[in-house]
């Protein structure tokens, strides 16, 4: 990642001379999602820009270079696209400088520079990463940048550098570099674009295997590598990455003692991982070299189990010892604050300035809101159970699930999903899901939803009141995966002993859904997709990747009932070694094959290809077979033997007329 080393005065004006303004697009576009992958500016004409709210919602929008000339002018008609609030000063002498976003307004602070301000940052094509731009935005030329970003950024007090670069880049417009996709653990991918939307594919594109490792975390996706951590009950896990076309970019070796249960944290061009062993791994995301180690964080006898949070500065982390833990970036600790226990099943949330985690007051169980910065308690709200999953909070409310166990109830008790102000200081309601004999999903909430799995269903509710929309049976014998939302869609997986993948509108109205062929098993793992692909995992140690990006395809040709049948290959993917056809329920091997049809119609034909490292790509169509001839009894027969009819006619003929002849002789 690179940073130009600005005087801090700089970087909290960030003011340049601008050209005139041109008025965007009125109205907000409420829908989010579509194929957003941006182009090169200078090969297609169109620029986007990113404004990356701290709230975890994000907007890119996409314009022509010749429509709005400057970044300043892409800013304007951006905000106006999506009714984002905007203020900004404009100076004869220097140009506009951008006071706010959305609500988020620059630090007026005159005594320190560390902000939290807007900054500007440029996409440089050549090496795929943010910089943070030396112009102003009046001065960015569209024609020259394929790509801008806005983003609220506390600045270093030692390098006057901010911390981290946008999580989302051109490259990945969705990426969901975190367990839930943000860290307000909302499960919704709240990132909105003017493209239009698009159904995810239920095309399976590829599958992985860990070599038969359970893999019961969330993956993670971020700048086009998804990322998994396997259990390890001998001692060590593996953390895999693996690019789009589902071949293995790298493979590291981390401690553990048994269940894996956090994901992956993606930011500033790390991987943070926290393990059963109670040791917190960082690991270059690009290659997996390791970086550092922070040892003995939990003596718990299960380590750690809640997954990182990503802050401003670095990340927060729920110890089991019973604090919560604010680490920065390189490893050093800025705070631990004692909150009196906490939960195996739990990760904390931040939003806005407050972080929520679970912990105990006065032997009580009790949901803890601490200062993202001080540390600092800013309110306790008394819970009568176990809470589970993560909180989640955004759009002014605080929603999560809880259940208390009686002593004659089985399973885990009764659930209740609670619904408070996000200051935690007003209960707006309280749903009662019955009991569960799993543990219950975490949240996911939406501007207007609430959406969750419990005792066998899939249930939505309406954010505003807690009462139910609709519930959905949902096989469920064990504890339950987390559902995620985003781009329209709801992605939702079973864990039993047949577990399967789900796609639902937000309607509740079933879209495709998957079971596994191989190795099918039970999965604790939550789905997620970005703007392309569904990532999903099991217990069988297989991953699994839809989308419309073709691994492999083929094309045939026909003559005469012969279908001749030939591969295509991506050519980002290599290491092929066998393929495997099935043809109208017949197999057939190599990478071209031939078959012969007996009858005209529509059949099924699937190719399958594995690559040297266990990928298992394959790809599905019904062709057309129209070559092969009837006869003229209503029987099939090839071009040749239909060529060959006259002259039996011919045959039949004199035959029968020198029968005629004997007969009258």
């Amino acid at each position: 990642m690179k940073f130009l080393k600005l005087p801090v005065a700089l970087l909290a004006v960030m003011v340049l001379f601008a050209g005139a303004a041109l008025p965007g697009r009125a109205g907000i576009n409420g829908i989010y999602g579509g194929n957003v992958s941006a182009p090169q500016a200078s090969a297609s004409g169109e620029a986007s820009l990113l404004v990356s709210l701290p709230n975890g919602t994000s907007y890119w929008f996409y314009g022509q270079q010749a429509l709005y000339h400057t970044a300043f002018n892409l800013t304007l008609a951006a905000a106006s696209y999506f009714g984002i609030s905007l203020n900004y000063s404009l100076y004869p002498s220097y140009g506009p400088e951008m006071n706010e976003f959305g609500g988020y307004w620059n630090s007026n602070s005159t005594t320190v520079f560390t902000g939290p301000y807007w900054l500007l940052w440029l996409w440089n094509s050549s090496d795929e990463s943010w910089s943070l731009s030396n112009l102003g935005v009046g001065s960015v030329n569209t024609s020259a940048v394929s790509s801008v970003a806005w983003s609220y950024s506390l600045l270093s007090p030692t390098t006057g550098n901010p911390y981290m670069a946008p999580q989302q880049t051109p490259l990945d417009p969705m990426a969901v570099p975190s367990l839930r996709g943000s860290s307000d653990g909302s499960g919704y991918g709240a990132v909105f674009t003017d493209q239009s939307v698009q159904v995810p594919s239920g095309h399976l594109s590829w599958t992985a295997s860990s070599g038969g490792s359970p893999i019961d975390i969330q993956p993670v996706d971020s700048n086009g590598l998804s990322y998994y951590v396997t259990d390890g009950s001998n001692g060590t896990s593996a953390v895999l990455a693996y690019n789009d076309y589902g071949m293995q970019v790298w493979h590291a070796t981390i401690g553990s003692i048994g269940y894996q249960l956090s994901s992956p944290l993606l930011a500033d061009g790390t991987a943070f991982i926290s393990s059963s062993d109670g040791n917190i791994y960082a690991l270059n995301a690009s290659n997996g070299k390791h970086v550092f180690e922070i040892g003995h964080v939990s003596s718990s006898s299960y380590g750690l189990t809640g997954s990182p949070v990503l802050g401003q500065e670095g990340f927060y982390l729920l110890n089991p010892n019973g604090s919560l833990d604010y680490y920065s970036f390189n490893g050093t600790l800025y705070w631990s604050v004692a909150i009196g226990g906490s939960s195996y099943y739990f990760t904390p949330a931040l939003f806005n300035n407050t972080v929520y985690a679970f912990g105990k007051q006065a032997g009580s169980n009790a949901l803890y809101l601490l200062n993202s910065s001080s540390g600092a308690t800013e309110s306790i709200v008394p819970v009568n159970g176990i809470v589970y999953g993560s909180p989640s909070v955004s759009f002014g409310r605080l929603v999560f699930i809880s259940s208390l166990k009686s002593q004659s109830g089985a399973g885990y008790g009764n659930v209740t999903v609670h619904c408070l102000s996000a200051d935690g200081s007003r209960w707006l309601w309280n749903y009662s899901a019955g009991q569960s004999p799993g543990a219950p999903s975490s949240t996911v909430l939406t501007p207007s939803l609430v959406i969750f799995s419990s005792g066998g269903k899939l249930v939505e509710l309406n954010s505003s009141n807690g009462k139910q929309v609709w519930n959905i049976s949902f096989v469920s014998q064990f504890a339950s995966p987390s559902p995620y939302a985003a781009r329209g869609f709801i992605a939702a997986s079973t864990n039993s002993n047949s577990s399967s993948l789900h796609i639902f509108s937000m309607s509740g109205s079933p879209v495709w859904n998957f079971t596994p062929k191989i190795g099918n098993d039970t999965s604790l793992s939550s789905p997620v997709f970005n703007s392309t692909t569904v990532f999903w995992a099991d217990d069988s140690g297989h991953m699994y990747a839809f989308q419309k990006l073709d691994v492999i395809n083929f094309s045939y040709t026909q003559h005469s009932g012969t279908v001749d049948f030939t591969s295509l290959l991506n050519s980002n993917v290599k290491g092929a070694v066998n393929f495997t056809w099935s043809i109208a329920g017949h197999t057939s091997y190599g990478r071209n094959v031939s078959y012969s049809f007996t009858g005209n119609g529509n059949y099924s034909v699937t190719v399958t290809i594995t690559y040297s490292n266990g990928t298992v790509a394959s790809s599905s169509a019904d062709i057309r077979v129209n070559s092969v001839s009837p006869n003229v009894f209503g029987e099939l027969v090839t071009i040749a033997e239909l060529l060959a009819l006259p002259i039996a006619i011919i045959v039949a003929a004199g035959v029968f007329v020198w029968r005629r002849r004997r007969r009258s002789g």
